[in-house]
């Protein structure tokens, strides 16, 4: 036989199953809907070729700069010419023809000692390695100085190289160079047959030091050529680019490309790009919803309006431009108004900036994509705390403002005429900031009802003490109703203090034992004094009349419309807990077999921080009654033996409250209580002079009557 807890496992495995199947269908959709709507540029348009007649005048749909490729490769061309090739000195070099000019003297050196060992071939081939540059009869000449005055011409021939080479040498002035030899050889008194000599040997090893840096003059041309400005046509809307019966050129066929109208073919590199920007935002809001908003992501409901509310406004910003002629229409704004607060104000941050690029795609320009980020941002500031539908007005109002702040500011940047200016804020801006706000007023009542959303707004609407069911309880269960008022004081600040909806658990506190109106003098807070009927009945049905309050309470929710995640707190308040009173007297009394699970209630227990906060308020505030002279010692003893209790019974397992949480809701409810009962100080109706004569030295400080 099944037991009850593998019909659990298995109905939660078909859930999970369930659920990741729509996800997957979510996903699809968002994407694909997504994809459609910034790809109609990327398909092919009707055909058009060189030499065709065109059927007809084809005008610019809006105002464009389109690149002339030709001019701006010219202009780069151009700019890059005039970069100098960068020079770097060679150090090696100057080494090189010093080595040189060391080599040479060696040379003549080996010669003239063949020469004394009459080896004429070698000191013939030992001339070959002389610089070439060395007539011969300069060779006869340094051959035939002695070995201290060839030291001497050495110690010239390199100092002259030395003040030669370390000087910028390029390959295009090496004759200045070599002309500087000779300058400087003249300075130096010798003989003329010998200044010959040296000057033709130092020239012979001079060469170009500096070297052409390929990398870096490579580089300062690739900078230069991006400092120059893109060649741009303006192409104006309206602009006939090719009039009816002319002849289709290649020019023609490149401005119509260029400004979007001719698509010979898909792009597919585009359609690509497209995908790929696609699933990396889907992806990044899964991230973000996965880190910081759980409910949301396993909410389908959720899911499907946050994707619902993308692709249309997507889908609008795409075909409002197209229809204005501005893509300051796109509707930005609305959404962020919407998503803040039906769903989560920092996921509107997200989904705001993520439509601004959106739209950014769509428009193909930055200033509509910032325009409508702005306004959406501000749209998501002015509804963060909305709590009433006259706010959502002034957020309408913020928004129109905010939206002809943005758009004059841009239209400033761009230097536009006044009369331009003016027609943008006060037509695109208006409009927009106008209809923005209209369309979320519109929509957020029927996204609400239609999607069982639970908005502040809607909160405090059936928090009004006015309110038919809050009526009905005043009336019929007045202790009960005194008793959801302590415990909505409780459970709001309790709460606030560890980061829950506080409005929630307020008005769920207010709601959550409604159905005590059905019978309201079984419970004692509606007994003043009076008979208990549970004297006249046994235990277990006494139990029965107890824990159905909570089906009773309910049904008369689903009958008053309120909103679900108050039939949650009523259904999950007192989770499975025991009703101990009763238990109790049906094992005193031993008069019929039971099992303590007949004395629970059915569940569920809390599966949020807020029912689970109403909980122990409830069960705090009523146990707090039956106090003797309470003070804070006292409360907080109650307080957290109370908490204690409910942890150890696991009615608090299912939701998640960490320890520090619980910590945080004991010491709110004492401080809530201790305000609750603090007492006044008792004056005495004669003052005791002697008394204060003690307290005050023996003088009497008296204060005129009229001050008392």
């Amino acid at each position: 036989m099944v037991s009850k807890w593998e019909n659990i496992i298995r109905i939660k495995q078909n859930i999970g199953r369930n659920r990741t199947a729509t996800h997957i269908a979510l996903f699809l959709f968002l994407f694909l809907s997504l994809v459609i709507i910034l790809s109609f540029k990327f398909l092919p348009s009707a055909p058009l070729k060189v030499g065709e007649v065109s059927p007809k005048d084809i005008e610019a749909p809006q105002t464009v700069e389109i690149l002339d490729e030709e001019a701006t490769r010219e202009a780069k061309i151009k700019a890059a010419n005039t970069v100098p090739t960068v020079y770097n000195m060679d150090f090696n070099r100057i080494t090189d023809s010093d080595n040189k000019m060391t080599g040479a003297f060696e040379t003549l050196r080996k010669i003239q000692a063949h020469k004394t060992l009459e080896n004429e071939k070698a000191a013939a081939l030992l001339k070959t390695k002389l610089p070439g540059t060395l007539s011969e009869k300069s060779k006869e000449i340094l051959l035939s100085l002695n070995p201290a005055t060839l030291s001497q011409v050495e110690i010239i021939c390199k100092h002259i190289l030395s003040r030669i080479m370390g000087k910028e040498i390029k390959e295009e002035n090496i004759d200045i160079a070599k002309k500087g030899v000779t300058e400087l050889a003249k300075t130096i008194s010798m003989p003329e047959i010998l200044r010959v000599a040296v000057v033709e040997l130092t020239i012979g090893v001079i060469q170009p030091n500096m070297v052409s840096d390929i990398a870096e003059t490579t580089k300062r041309q690739q900078e230069k050529m991006q400092s120059v400005n893109d060649v741009k046509t303006v192409i104006v809307k309206g602009q006939i680019i090719v009039r009816k019966g002319d002849v289709i050129t290649p020019k023609h066929l490149a401005t119509l490309q260029a400004i979007g109208i001719f698509r010979p073919g898909i792009n597919l590199p585009g359609l690509a790009g497209i995908s790929l920007l696609i699933l990396t935002i889907i992806l990044l809001i899964l991230a973000y919803l996965a880190l910081y908003q759980p409910p949301i992501l396993r909410s389908t409901k959720l899911l499907f309006l946050l994707a619902l509310i993308i692709v249309l406004t997507t889908g609008m910003s795409k075909f409002l431009p197209a229809i204005s002629g501005s893509g300051y229409w796109a509707p930005v704004a609305a959404a962020s108004m919407l998503i803040t607060i039906l769903l989560d104000f920092r996921l509107a941050l997200l989904a705001t900036g993520i439509l601004g690029i959106l739209v950014g795609m769509i428009t193909g320009e930055v200033n509509y994509a910032v325009v409508a980020m702005i306004t959406g941002f501000a749209a998501v500031f002015s509804v963060s705390k909305v709590s009433k539908w006259s706010q959502l007005i002034w957020a309408g109002v913020l928004v129109f403002l905010a939206n002809i702040l943005a758009i004059f500011v841009f239209s400033l940047v761009k230097g536009e005429e006044p009369l331009v200016m003016l027609y943008n804020c006060f037509v695109y801006g208006a409009i927009n900031g106008v209809t923005s706000g209209l369309l979320a007023i519109g929509l957020l009542p029927v996204l609400e009802n239609f999607f069982g959303i639970t908005t502040h707004i809607k909160l405090l609407e059936i928090s009004n003490p006015s309110e038919p069911l809050m009526q009905k309880l005043l009336v019929e269960a007045p202790g009960t109703y005194h008793h959801s008022v302590i415990v909505a004081n409780l459970a709001e600040g309790a709460a606030h203090a560890v980061g829950a909806d506080s409005l929630l658990a307020r008005v769920g506190a207010y709601y959550h034992d409604i159905g005590k109106v059905k019978r309201p003098y079984f419970f004692v807070e509606n007994q003043l004094g009076g008979d208990n009927p549970h004297d006249k009945v046994n235990p277990s049905l006494s139990t029965l009349i107890i824990t159905s309050h909570v089906k009773d309470g309910m049904e008369l929710a689903k009958q008053y419309h309120l909103p679900q995640p108050i039939i949650d707190m009523i259904a999950e308040h007192h989770g499975a807990s025991l009703v101990s009173y009763f238990y109790h007297q049906a094992i005193l009394s031993k008069k019929e077999d039971f099992s303590e699970e007949d004395f629970r209630y059915d569940g569920p227990k809390p599966q949020s921080k807020e029912t689970a906060i109403v909980m122990l308020a409830d069960a705090i505030e009523a146990a707090s009654r039956s106090l003797q002279s309470p003070n804070p010692n006292k409360l907080e003893n109650l307080a957290r033996r109370i908490v204690k209790e409910i942890l150890s019974d696991g009615q608090l397992d299912e939701c998640d409250l960490s320890f520090r949480n619980i910590s945080d809701i004991v010491n709110s409810f004492v401080k809530t209580l201790n305000r609750m009962f603090h007492t006044r100080i008792e004056y005495p109706e004669k003052i005791d002079t002697e008394m204060i004569k003690q307290a005050r030295g023996g003088k009497v400080f008296t204060l005129p009557k009229k001050e008392i």
